[in-house]
Parts: structure tokens; C-alpha cells; sequence
């Protein structure tokens, strides 16, 4: 028993005052107060930070239509920060990634250069095409497919655009977990029909009926022949 009122005795002696219990209640309301006033702050300075790169894009619209010989240097960054603003929840970031598409689809891929340095371009377009799709791809891989057909009307070496297209045709045909759209194909055959003949050749084997093809593949790979 004595033991039993000795450890009651310790509870009591723990236990907070009035006073003490106001001021813990206080420096809670402190703690949420703050964290209440940071949450504030932070969305503040993301509506500034979203701001300023709207500015900054209505600066690069103005450069494109001017067609400044640095354009082409404004495509993968533009391209990359469409491909990280897709994948955001937020709806003013999502917001800027549709402009910055619009900006591309719609200024500077219809602009014409005569010595467009494309390889990097290329590299980038084929490596893309060929990753899995991000959030909102469909978005991504037709300014992909815009790009490609921008940098084959510019290029002096459109062989290694025919080629990428041929080896994404096989890869489309045959690889059952393909990253590659049919799309692709139909934009680029209806933007350049005259290339259609070096196709058809692969377009007519890999259109005959195979039990391990899938039969939505073939049924695509004939309707890449009526573009």
C-alpha cells in the first residue's frame, strides 16, 4: 500500500499547473499560428515564382516572332520544363505548361531555318519518343511529334529522321510494351506524304496477319498506307 500512494503521489507531483497548462496551450497556438503563416507565405511566393515565368514566356513569344537567330536554342529548355510542369498538381504550374505548348506548337515550330544544328534536337526527340509517358502524355508526345516534323523541315540530314521513323515503326509493330504512338506515323505521313513510299515497304510486312501481332497493330499499320 505504501508503495501504491508513493507512485500516486509521484502522478500528482507531475501533473502541470493552471499556469503551466496556458502557457504549453499558448506555445501550441504559436506553433500553429506559424506553420499557418509559413503555409501562407509559401503559396504567396509559388503565385510570384508562377507569375514571373508567364513574363518570361511572353518575352520568349515576343523573340520567336521576331524570329531571333537564338529561337532554336530556347526549344529543349522549353521542352524539359513542359515535360516537369505536366507532372504537377498544381493548376497555375499546369497552366504555364499549356502556354509553353502553345508557344511551341504554335510560333516556333512553323518558323523556317536554314542552318538549323538539329542534332541535338534529334537525339533528344528520339530518346524522348522512346521513354515512358509521363502525366498528361498525350500533351507531351504531340508537341513530341511536332518537334520531329519541325526539325525534319529544317535539317539537311532528314536520313536519320527516316531511319528513327522506320526503326519507331518496328518497334511499334513488335515490342507489345511500345512507348511509341501510332499517331506519330500519321503525322508524319500527313505532314510529308512523298516520304510515305520509303515506308510502305515495312508498312506492308509488318501489316500481314501474324498470330503473335496484335490485330488493333495491323489494322494501324494499314491505315498508315490511307493517310
Amino acid at each position: 500500500m505504501v508503495a501504491n500512494e508513493d507512485n500516486d503521489q509521484d502522478i500528482e507531483d507531475e501533473d502541470l499547473s493552471d499556469s503551466e497548462m496556458f502557457q504549453f496551450d499558448q506555445q501550441l497556438a504559436n506553433i500553429f499560428s506559424e506553420k499557418k503563416r509559413l503555409k501562407k507565405e509559401s503559396k504567396e511566393v509559388l503565385k510570384q515564382s508562377t507569375h514571373f515565368k508567364f513574363r518570361i514566356l511572353d518575352f520568349i513569344s515576343i523573340l520567336i516572332k521576331k524570329s531571333h537567330p537564338l529561337v532554336p536554342n530556347f526549344i529543349l529548355p522549353l521542352m524539359n520544363l513542359l515535360r516537369k510542369f505536366l507532372n504537377s498538381k498544381n493548376d497555375e504550374i499546369h497552366n504555364l505548361a499549356l502556354k509553353i505548348k502553345f508557344i511551341l506548337e504554335n510560333h516556333l515550330f512553323k518558323l523556317k531555318f536554314d542552318n538549323l544544328d538539329s542534332n541535338s534536337l534529334t537525339d533528344f526527340t528520339q530518346s524522348s519518343l522512346l521513354k515512358p509517358k509521363v502525366h498528361d502524355s498525350s500533351l507531351y508526345t504531340t508537341c513530341l511529334h511536332s518537334l520531329l516534323v519541325f526539325i525534319f523541315k529544317n535539317s539537311n540530314d532528314k536520313s536519320s529522321i527516316l531511319d528513327f521513323i522506320k526503326s519507331a515503326l518496328d518497334d511499334f509493330m513488335n515490342n507489345k510494351n511500345s512507348n511509341i504512338s501510332p499517331c506519330l506515323f500519321h503525322t508524319f505521313i500527313e505532314r510529308f506524304p512523298s516520304n510515305l513510299q520509303i515506308l510502305i515497304p515495312d508498312v506492308l510486312k509488318f501489316s500481314s496477319l501474324d498470330s503473335n501481332r496484335k490485330h488493333f497493330k495491323t489494322i494501324k499499320a494499314w491505315n498508315f498506307l490511307t493517310c
